[in-house]
Parts: C-alpha cells; structure tokens; sequence
C-alpha cells in the first residue's frame, strides 16, 4: 500500500495536506513531517549527452534540472515523497526517478519538464539504472522485509515483472558492461555478514550470492570497466569487542569491498581510513571510463575521496584471499592507492561522471549544492552550483560539562531549522573521534536502525545490546531496553528522557566532547520529530489483508497473551502496542554462571574454548556476556517489519524467532507452542501490518 495513507492517521488530519500536495520546494526533512525550505539534494544524474544535470531533492520533493554548460538551474519538477534517484533514458527525454517513501517511480518528460505517469513499485525504492539496450529500468525496493527489484518497460512506462533477491534490503544496483548481468548490494538489516547477489538478466534469476564478512550499510556498486569486478561501499562493524576503544577503527572501520566477478572469485574490503583521518560514512560509487579512477562520495565527512584503481586492484590481484582479509583493518594500507580527498559542500552522497569522463559532480545533501570536480592527477572543486539556500550548521560552541549532561530541550521539536542542524549532526563525523564513524553508522541515515548488537560498557562489560529503532521513539520512552538509560543511578523502570541518553553518548560512544546545550537541543529535536514509516504489507486502502485478520484473532486470543503486554487495535492508527512496562520474557541472562544456554547462535564459553569463530559463515551474533536485569522494556510493535533484529540482545533474527520458542524459555514470551504453523505464520504476517 502506499504508506503515507496508512501513517498519516497517526499523525492527524492537520498533517494530510502536507503528504499529498506536490508543489516544487515544498516539503519535509527525511523521516519527520517537518515542513522546510530546503530541498536537500540528494542525487544526480547526468544525461546521455552530458548537457544536462537531474537532481533528486530529497526534502523538496522534487527533481531540480541543471544546465552544464552555464550551471544554471534550468527548472524543477515536482514528484512524490523522498526522491533519492533517477536515471534518463538512452534518448535523454525521459527521467524516471524513485520517490522512497511513496513507493513509487515518477516518469518526467524532460523537455516538457512534466511528471507524465507514476509507477506503484514495491517498499522503499531507492535506486533505478537502465539496461544495457534502454528498455528495461531496474528498480531496487530496498525495505527492511523487501527483496525485490522491480523491472519497468520504458517505452509503455509500466511495471513488467521483478527480480527476487536472495535475502532483504537491495540497495544499490550495477548493470555489468556487457548488459548481461546485474550487481545487487542487499544491506539487510540485521546482518553482520552482507553482500552481492549476482544476476542473470536474460532470466531475472540469481546465479551467485557472495557475503562480505563484517559489513554493514552497504550503499553503492559499480563495475569495473572490463567487468571483472565490482566496487561496494560499507562499514565494517566491529562489535564482536566491547566499545572500549576507538582508535585505530576499533569500533567502525570505512571500506570499499572488491568483489570479483568470476564464481567463486576474492572478496576484498580495503581500507578509505588512514591513521587520524578516517572516510566516516562512505555512499555512492563510480569509476571512470577509462578505469584509471574509483570516487567515493564520503558522507559524514563532506569530501570526495578517489583511488588509483589500477594500484588498488593490484594489490587484489596480488594477495590471496587469507592475506586480503588480514589487509582490511590496516590503516597503513589507503596511502598505497590514494590519490586526493577533495572538500566539496556538506552532506556529499551521490557521485557521478560526465560522459568523457572529465568531469565528476556530486550532490551536497545540507548545503543545497552541486559540485563541479575536474578530474585528474590534481583534482579540484572548478565550480559550485547553489541549488537551494546555502546553509551552515551551528557552531560547536562551549561543551556541557558533567553536571550539565542533563540538560532537557524545552522548544519545540517542529522548529525547522532546530531539526535541520540536528539532522546534520546525526548525519555527521567530523566531531567524533578522527571521524570514524556517526550515529546514522547504527541508525542509518533514515533514522531506522541497522540491527546490530553493541557492548557500550555502561552496565559492566560482556553486556551487548540490540541497536534500539529510533523512528517514532518519542511516543514511547524509555529509550534503552532495560526500562532507564543505563546510568547506574537510576533504577529499572526510571522515567528516562532522551537527551540524557545523547547527552552523555557524545563523550563516551563517540570518545568526543560533550555537545554544546544548543547542539545538542538541535539532536533532540531531530530525534524526536522522527516519526514512524507505516506498513506496506497492508491492503491499498489500509484494511488488513485475509492472512493478517486471522493473525489479529490469535494476537487477541487471551489464551496466547500478545494483547496482554502489547495492547492495542489494528484499526487504529494511533496504537502503539506497547503497555510501556518491563516483562521477564526468558531472554535475560542473569545467573551463577553468566551464560544463556537457550538454542541460537548465542555463545558461552564452552563454544569459545572450541574455537569457533564468533563470525563465521554459521553466526551472526557475537559473544554474548551478562545481563544486569532479567526484565526488559516491552517495544511498540509499530514498525517492526523494519526494526530487526529482536529482543535486547539481537537473539532473534527474524519475527519468527520471537514467538516459536527458539531464542526464549518456552512460553515465556506468549504462549505459543500449541499453535500451528499456519497461525505462527498469519501471527507475523498480522505484525508486519503495525
């Protein structure tokens, strides 16, 4: 379903208009229904014949065009919410473009400068490349529960069929130089381990998935010139350890994945961070024509960084597979294939080259921007195209000090601007330690959440944490699973506020200074005005579908218990699901020992002292340690198709594992071990409709 129709009675008839306009410059920040000014752009593309520049902005709802020649903005078209890419056609009249939280493709005529025909694709589509022929689109619907990419006909501009991928969330897809084959990057939530599905065109099937061990967000892909690898974006998590240490990526490493083509091929991540200058937040991806250079769009820290390709995939080329991944955490390594790490505006995430290859032009998301790049030995900034108001983040100003960490926000959390500059900080590097890495490192950059578990060191270490989903998380605090924020001043079931919990991550999970009281206001505020993202498993209209009736009646059965800690109507669209209260479900571990024993992926000592590898091709959960409680703060259900994976320590991987008794003490949570696999199944179904 079109899920603004669905989220849109949670927030009130008030807000209905601002959904459904579709006028040029109007619009919201990501993730909130707070109206602003600035169309932050977010993606370009670059005609067949290099004339001309389209630019999703992803907050203005609207694609802004951009002669190059006189790099003036030609016109601007509005289309549905959140656009984040487009592609023209071969003939360069045609643009199709993504609009993520509508689920759909709009076509603009270009020289009309006119939305002609939108397209229902599946949940989240987010990014779209041609065929090698032009006449297929393909679109990745990149959900946190979607496997698909979408096919569009581009001559009758409709839906065609589809792409089944191998696992969730595909984020990013590549056409090989050939045209008979697509690279899909799938950044599946909860995930340790993600990858590349590998398919033939000719049939719509996958021939090979290849994982990327120790990855996380995955953004973008693109081929070699000869077609003999491709290049992904990522961050590589390092939560198997405790969050003790920072230096020397000990906590997140950025790195651009190498994957040979041929079956069965290496798999390398080689290192963008040096020693004291890490690339915090690395996003799109392209190579020049001649293969002589990769650029990297590097988010978080507002820079371009481009590669000596030919030196870097030497050095693939060279190492065998033990050896390349001994080089992935090795910070003397970037020096070796660095060429220059340019400054471009604020917020760089789409990168792109002009057709002889001259040229490299990104979208600078907060500065409302493009910029020129000339590309070469000695690359610089040639021009800068202002597509919006330009726009500065607040100044650091003077740190809280220990006894200030308290400080509560008292405006609004609806003030554009305050949200704008905390969207910027949550988005932004440079103020954490040599710019590792953000928040949006775990929270993503749609204020979601990437299902990785954590050991912060608050509670003791050996106790890691499933990453908390922070969309709609005002309407629900506690903000940490124990019922409080952690502090151990504070007692289980505390009334605990989310400044308090930022307030104090800044100097401890970020190894910086506290924020400035303005700064972190403006964090708050953002946080706060996040607003939940609505089902697309319902029916068009927002009614439930047969599958998910039947689930309702065994979530309402008392016998069973869901409705007893998660109450709420499915018919109301204000619900959270949650009584807001800790519940001992058999997933603490608290005891003599220190070590669950319950069935999953879970490790105690005995499996160490065996020397099973806490990330091999069987696990993706890390060593688990000792919780302080047995009782944990009971979530909303609101969203939670997207929110993996589940319970305080990540156990669960899927929503299946959260009623079938494999990751709890049988029927602790729910009693659920006399129902079918049929109502086990509509019982999820009924949960991915909240």
């Amino acid at each position: 379903m079109k899920k603004k129709a669905w989220i849109l009675g949670f927030l009130g008839a008030g807000m209905l208009s601002l959904a459904l306009v579709q006028s040029a410059g109007a619009g919201f920040i990501q993730g909130t229904r707070v109206r602003t000014e600035h169309p932050s752009p977010f993606h370009v593309a670059v005609s067949p014949d290099g004339s001309e520049l389209a630019v999703c902005n992803q907050s203005g709802h609207s694609v802004s065009f951009v002669d190059v020649r006189s790099k003036k903005v030609t016109g601007e078209v509005p289309v549905q919410v959140q656009p984040e890419a487009s592609v023209y056609t071969l003939d360069g009249r045609t643009l199709f473009v993504c609009n993520a939280e509508s689920d759909t493709v709009s076509v603009i005529d270009v020289g009309n400068k006119a939305v002609v025909k939108t397209i229902k694709v599946g949940d989240w589509p987010c990014s779209v490349k041609l065929s090698k022929d032009g006449s297929k689109a393909y679109v990745c619907c990149s959900g946190s529960m979607w496997n698909t990419v979408d096919i569009i006909d581009t001559a009758m501009n409709s839906k065609i069929g589809e792409i089944r991928t191998t696992d969730y969330g595909p984020r990013d897809i590549a056409i090989s130089p050939d045209g008979k084959t697509a690279a899909v990057v799938l950044d599946t939530t909860g995930k340790i381990n993600r990858g590349v599905d590998f398919v033939d065109l000719s049939t719509g099937r996958v021939i090979e998935h290849r994982n990327i061990y120790q990855s996380c967000n995955l953004r973008g892909v693109e081929y070699t010139p000869d077609g003999a690898y491709v290049l992904v974006t990522m961050e590589q998590p390092k939560n198997w350890l405790p969050v003790c240490e920072a230096e020397n990526a000990q906590i997140f490493s950025n790195n651009l994945a190498v994957v040979e083509t041929k079956r069965g091929g290496k798999v390398a991540s080689m290192p963008l961070d040096e020693h004291n200058n890490y690339d915090g937040n690395p996003y799109g991806v392209t190579v020049s024509p001649d293969g002589k250079y990769a650029f990297v769009g590097i988010r978080s820290m507002h820079r371009i960084t481009i590669l000596d390709l030919p030196k870097l995939l030497d050095i693939v080329v060279s190492s065998t597979q033990e050896e390349l991944d001994d080089m992935k955490n090795d910070l003397t390594l970037m020096i070796d294939y660095l060429v220059a790490r340019v400054n471009v505006g604020l917020g760089p995430s789409s990168v792109a080259l002009s057709p002889d290859g001259k040229t490299m032009y990104t979208a600078n998301y907060f500065s409302n921007s493009l910029s020129f790049i000339q590309v070469g030995d000695e690359p610089s900034v040639i021009a800068t195209v202002q597509t919006g108001p330009d726009w500065e983040p607040l100044e650091r100003g003077e740190p809280l000090t220990v006894p200030e960490v308290h400080y509560r926000a008292k405006h609004s959390p609806y003030k554009s601007e305050l949200v704008r500059y905390g969207q910027f900080l949550f988005n932004e590097a440079s103020w954490t330690l040599q710019g590792e890495y953000s928040c949006a490192s775990c929270h993503y950059e749609r204020g979601q959440t990437t299902g990785t578990i954590w050991d912060l060191g608050d509670e003791g270490w050996g106790s890691w944490k499933n990453t908390k989903y922070i969309r709609g998380g005002r309407y629900l605090p506690p903000f940490r699973h124990e019922g409080f924020t952690g502090h151990p001043d504070e007692i289980v079931g505390a009334a605990s506020s989310i400044d308090r919990v930022c307030g104090r991550d800044p100097g401890f999970v970020f190894r910086s200074e506290n924020f400035s009281p303005e700064r972190l206001e403006a964090l708050i505020a953002y946080i706060r005005s996040l607003e939940f993202t609505g089902s697309p498993f319902r029916n068009e209209d927002g009614s439930l579908t047969e599958a998910q009736k039947r689930g309702w009646k065994v979530f309402s059965d008392p016998k069973v218990g869901c409705i007893e800690c998660h109450p709420g109507d499915p018919k109301n669209p204000r619900a959270l699901f949650s009584d807001a209260q800790t519940h001992d479900v058999g997933t603490g571990r608290v005891g003599k020992d220190g070590f669950r024993t319950t069935p999953g992926a879970v490790f105690n000592t005995t499996v160490l002292e065996t020397g099973v590898g806490p990330y091999s091709e069987e696990y993706d959960v890390p060593i688990i340690g000792l919780d302080l409680v047995k009782e944990f703060d009971t979530p909303t259900l609101r969203d939670i198709y997207a929110s993996a994976t589940y319970f305080h320590d990540g156990s669960a991987q899927v929503l299946m594992n959260t009623i079938d008794n494999t990751c709890t003490t049988l029927d602790m949570h729910g009693v659920t071990s006399h129902l079918s696999n049929q109502d086990l199944q509509d019982l999820v179904e009924f949960m991915k409709a909240l």
